[in-house]
């Protein structure tokens, strides 16, 4: 099967993009207490979907949080301005702007609220300061072919969150874009590659949405993780969400044994390591040989993290922060496009997070067994 470019973060020259911090599109950075904010009266009149049905600004405004009307300021009018829609979760710090059917968005903002409900252990930890709001922006194929397509590039350039070198080669090549650390990301609705009638798709618009949404909002309040867990924790959503994973870091041909079935593969893992005295689970998860894979290894880190984030939500809070910090502490400039911490301290945080929690191989194949989906 061919694997859909959606998949696929940009490296290389795109790897600037993802350094901008979310002020450089009119957000605030979510770490400094915010003054009330009212919606503006342009957005406070305007349709905007929420709870399944068009409704005005003004009606909603009061359920919705400071951080989300100023989003709303910042980024309503564009969509606007584009022929866009704007749907509002109902309790995920998250816009859904986008050029697409109604019950797309709709659906987007129920996958956001899903996505953020399953995190919500970990993001509402006592003391955790919640990161910026994540901005998500859907095409479908019409919407690619409209005026809006360009407008929104257009638009990220002015904000200084694009290249403007880059914009023609997106524009044209309409992909997926993650902007990390601006918290945006680009989706199509739709597989630009794959053929569902033929067998051969690889794209599922909720795997997507739920494992990008769940990358952003936690490195977006934790600061980077390392790649093996950053993918691990998209994984989490996807998994618990889906029963499934669609989202990974290849290109090529993949297995359609690599999307189902990863609890019990890791758990028949997971049995056969326990018997290894010498097995470390903190030397799995820090030396994922290729992260974003559904590699033996990258299956024990998703599922290490999905126990940690179900049973020890503080510990996964403190371990996120640490490593986050780690980062910042060796690139306080953003000027890598991914963690680089110290190893050698990351494996100290793990190993003390793991020893609190008194996780072995044995346990977290147990943990494997007794794992259900969502849906």
């Amino acid at each position: 099967m061919i694997a859909t470019p959606t998949r696929c973060l940009f490296g290389g020259a795109l790897a600037s993009l993802l350094l901008l911090p979310p002020a450089a599109l009119g957000q605030d950075d979510g770490r400094a207490p915010l003054a009330p904010v009212a919606l503006v009266e342009s957005v406070a009149s305007m349709k905007l979907l929420f709870d399944g049905r068009p409704t005005p600004g003004s009606r909603i405004e009061r359920k919705l949080r400071d951080p989300v009307r100023a989003a709303l300021n910042t980024w309503a009018p564009v969509a606007e301005r584009l022929g866009m829609e704007v749907a509002v979760p109902e309790h995920a710090p998250v816009l859904v702007l986008g050029h697409a059917d109604d019950d797309v968005l709709e659906d987007a903002a129920e996958w956001a609220d899903d996505t953020h409900a399953l995190l919500a252990p970990v993001l509402e930890v006592e003391g955790v300061t919640p990161g910026p709001v994540v901005i998500m922006v859907l095409f479908d194929r019409e919407g690619h072919g409209s005026e809006a397509w360009p407008g929104f590039l257009t638009e990220l350039v002015a904000r200084g969150a694009l290249d403007a070198a880059l914009e023609p080669a997106i524009r044209d090549d309409r992909p997926s874009l993650t902007l990390r650390h601006a918290s945006v990301f680009l989706q199509t609705t739709y597989d630009a590659v794959g053929d569902a009638a033929a067998g051969d798709d690889e794209f599922r618009l909720g795997n997507e949405i739920a494992h990008k949404t769940a990358t952003f909002l936690l490195e977006g309040t934790f600061g980077r993780q390392p790649e093996a867990l950053r993918w691990g924790l998209g994984f989490v959503a996807e998994q618990r969400l889906f029963g499934s994973s669609y989202q990974f870091n290849v290109s090529g041909f993949v297995s359609a044994g690599d999307h189902h079935g990863w609890s019990s593969q890791t758990e028949d893992w997971l049995k056969d390591r326990a018997r290894d005295d010498g097995f470390s689970l903190a030397d799995v998860v820090l030396d994922v040989e290729h992260p974003g894979s559904a590699s033996a290894e990258q299956k024990c880190t998703w599922m290490l993290l999905d126990q940690l984030l179900h049973e020890h939500p503080e510990g996964l809070a403190t371990l996120l922060g640490e490593l986050g910090a780690l980062d910042l502490r060796a690139d306080p400039q953003r000027f890598r496009p991914t963690w680089v911490g110290s190893g050698r301290l990351a494996r100290m945080a793990l190993d003390e997070q793991l020893e609190a929690a008194d996780v072995t191989a044995k346990d977290l194949a147990a943990w494997a067994r007794k794992f259900k989906p969502r849906r």
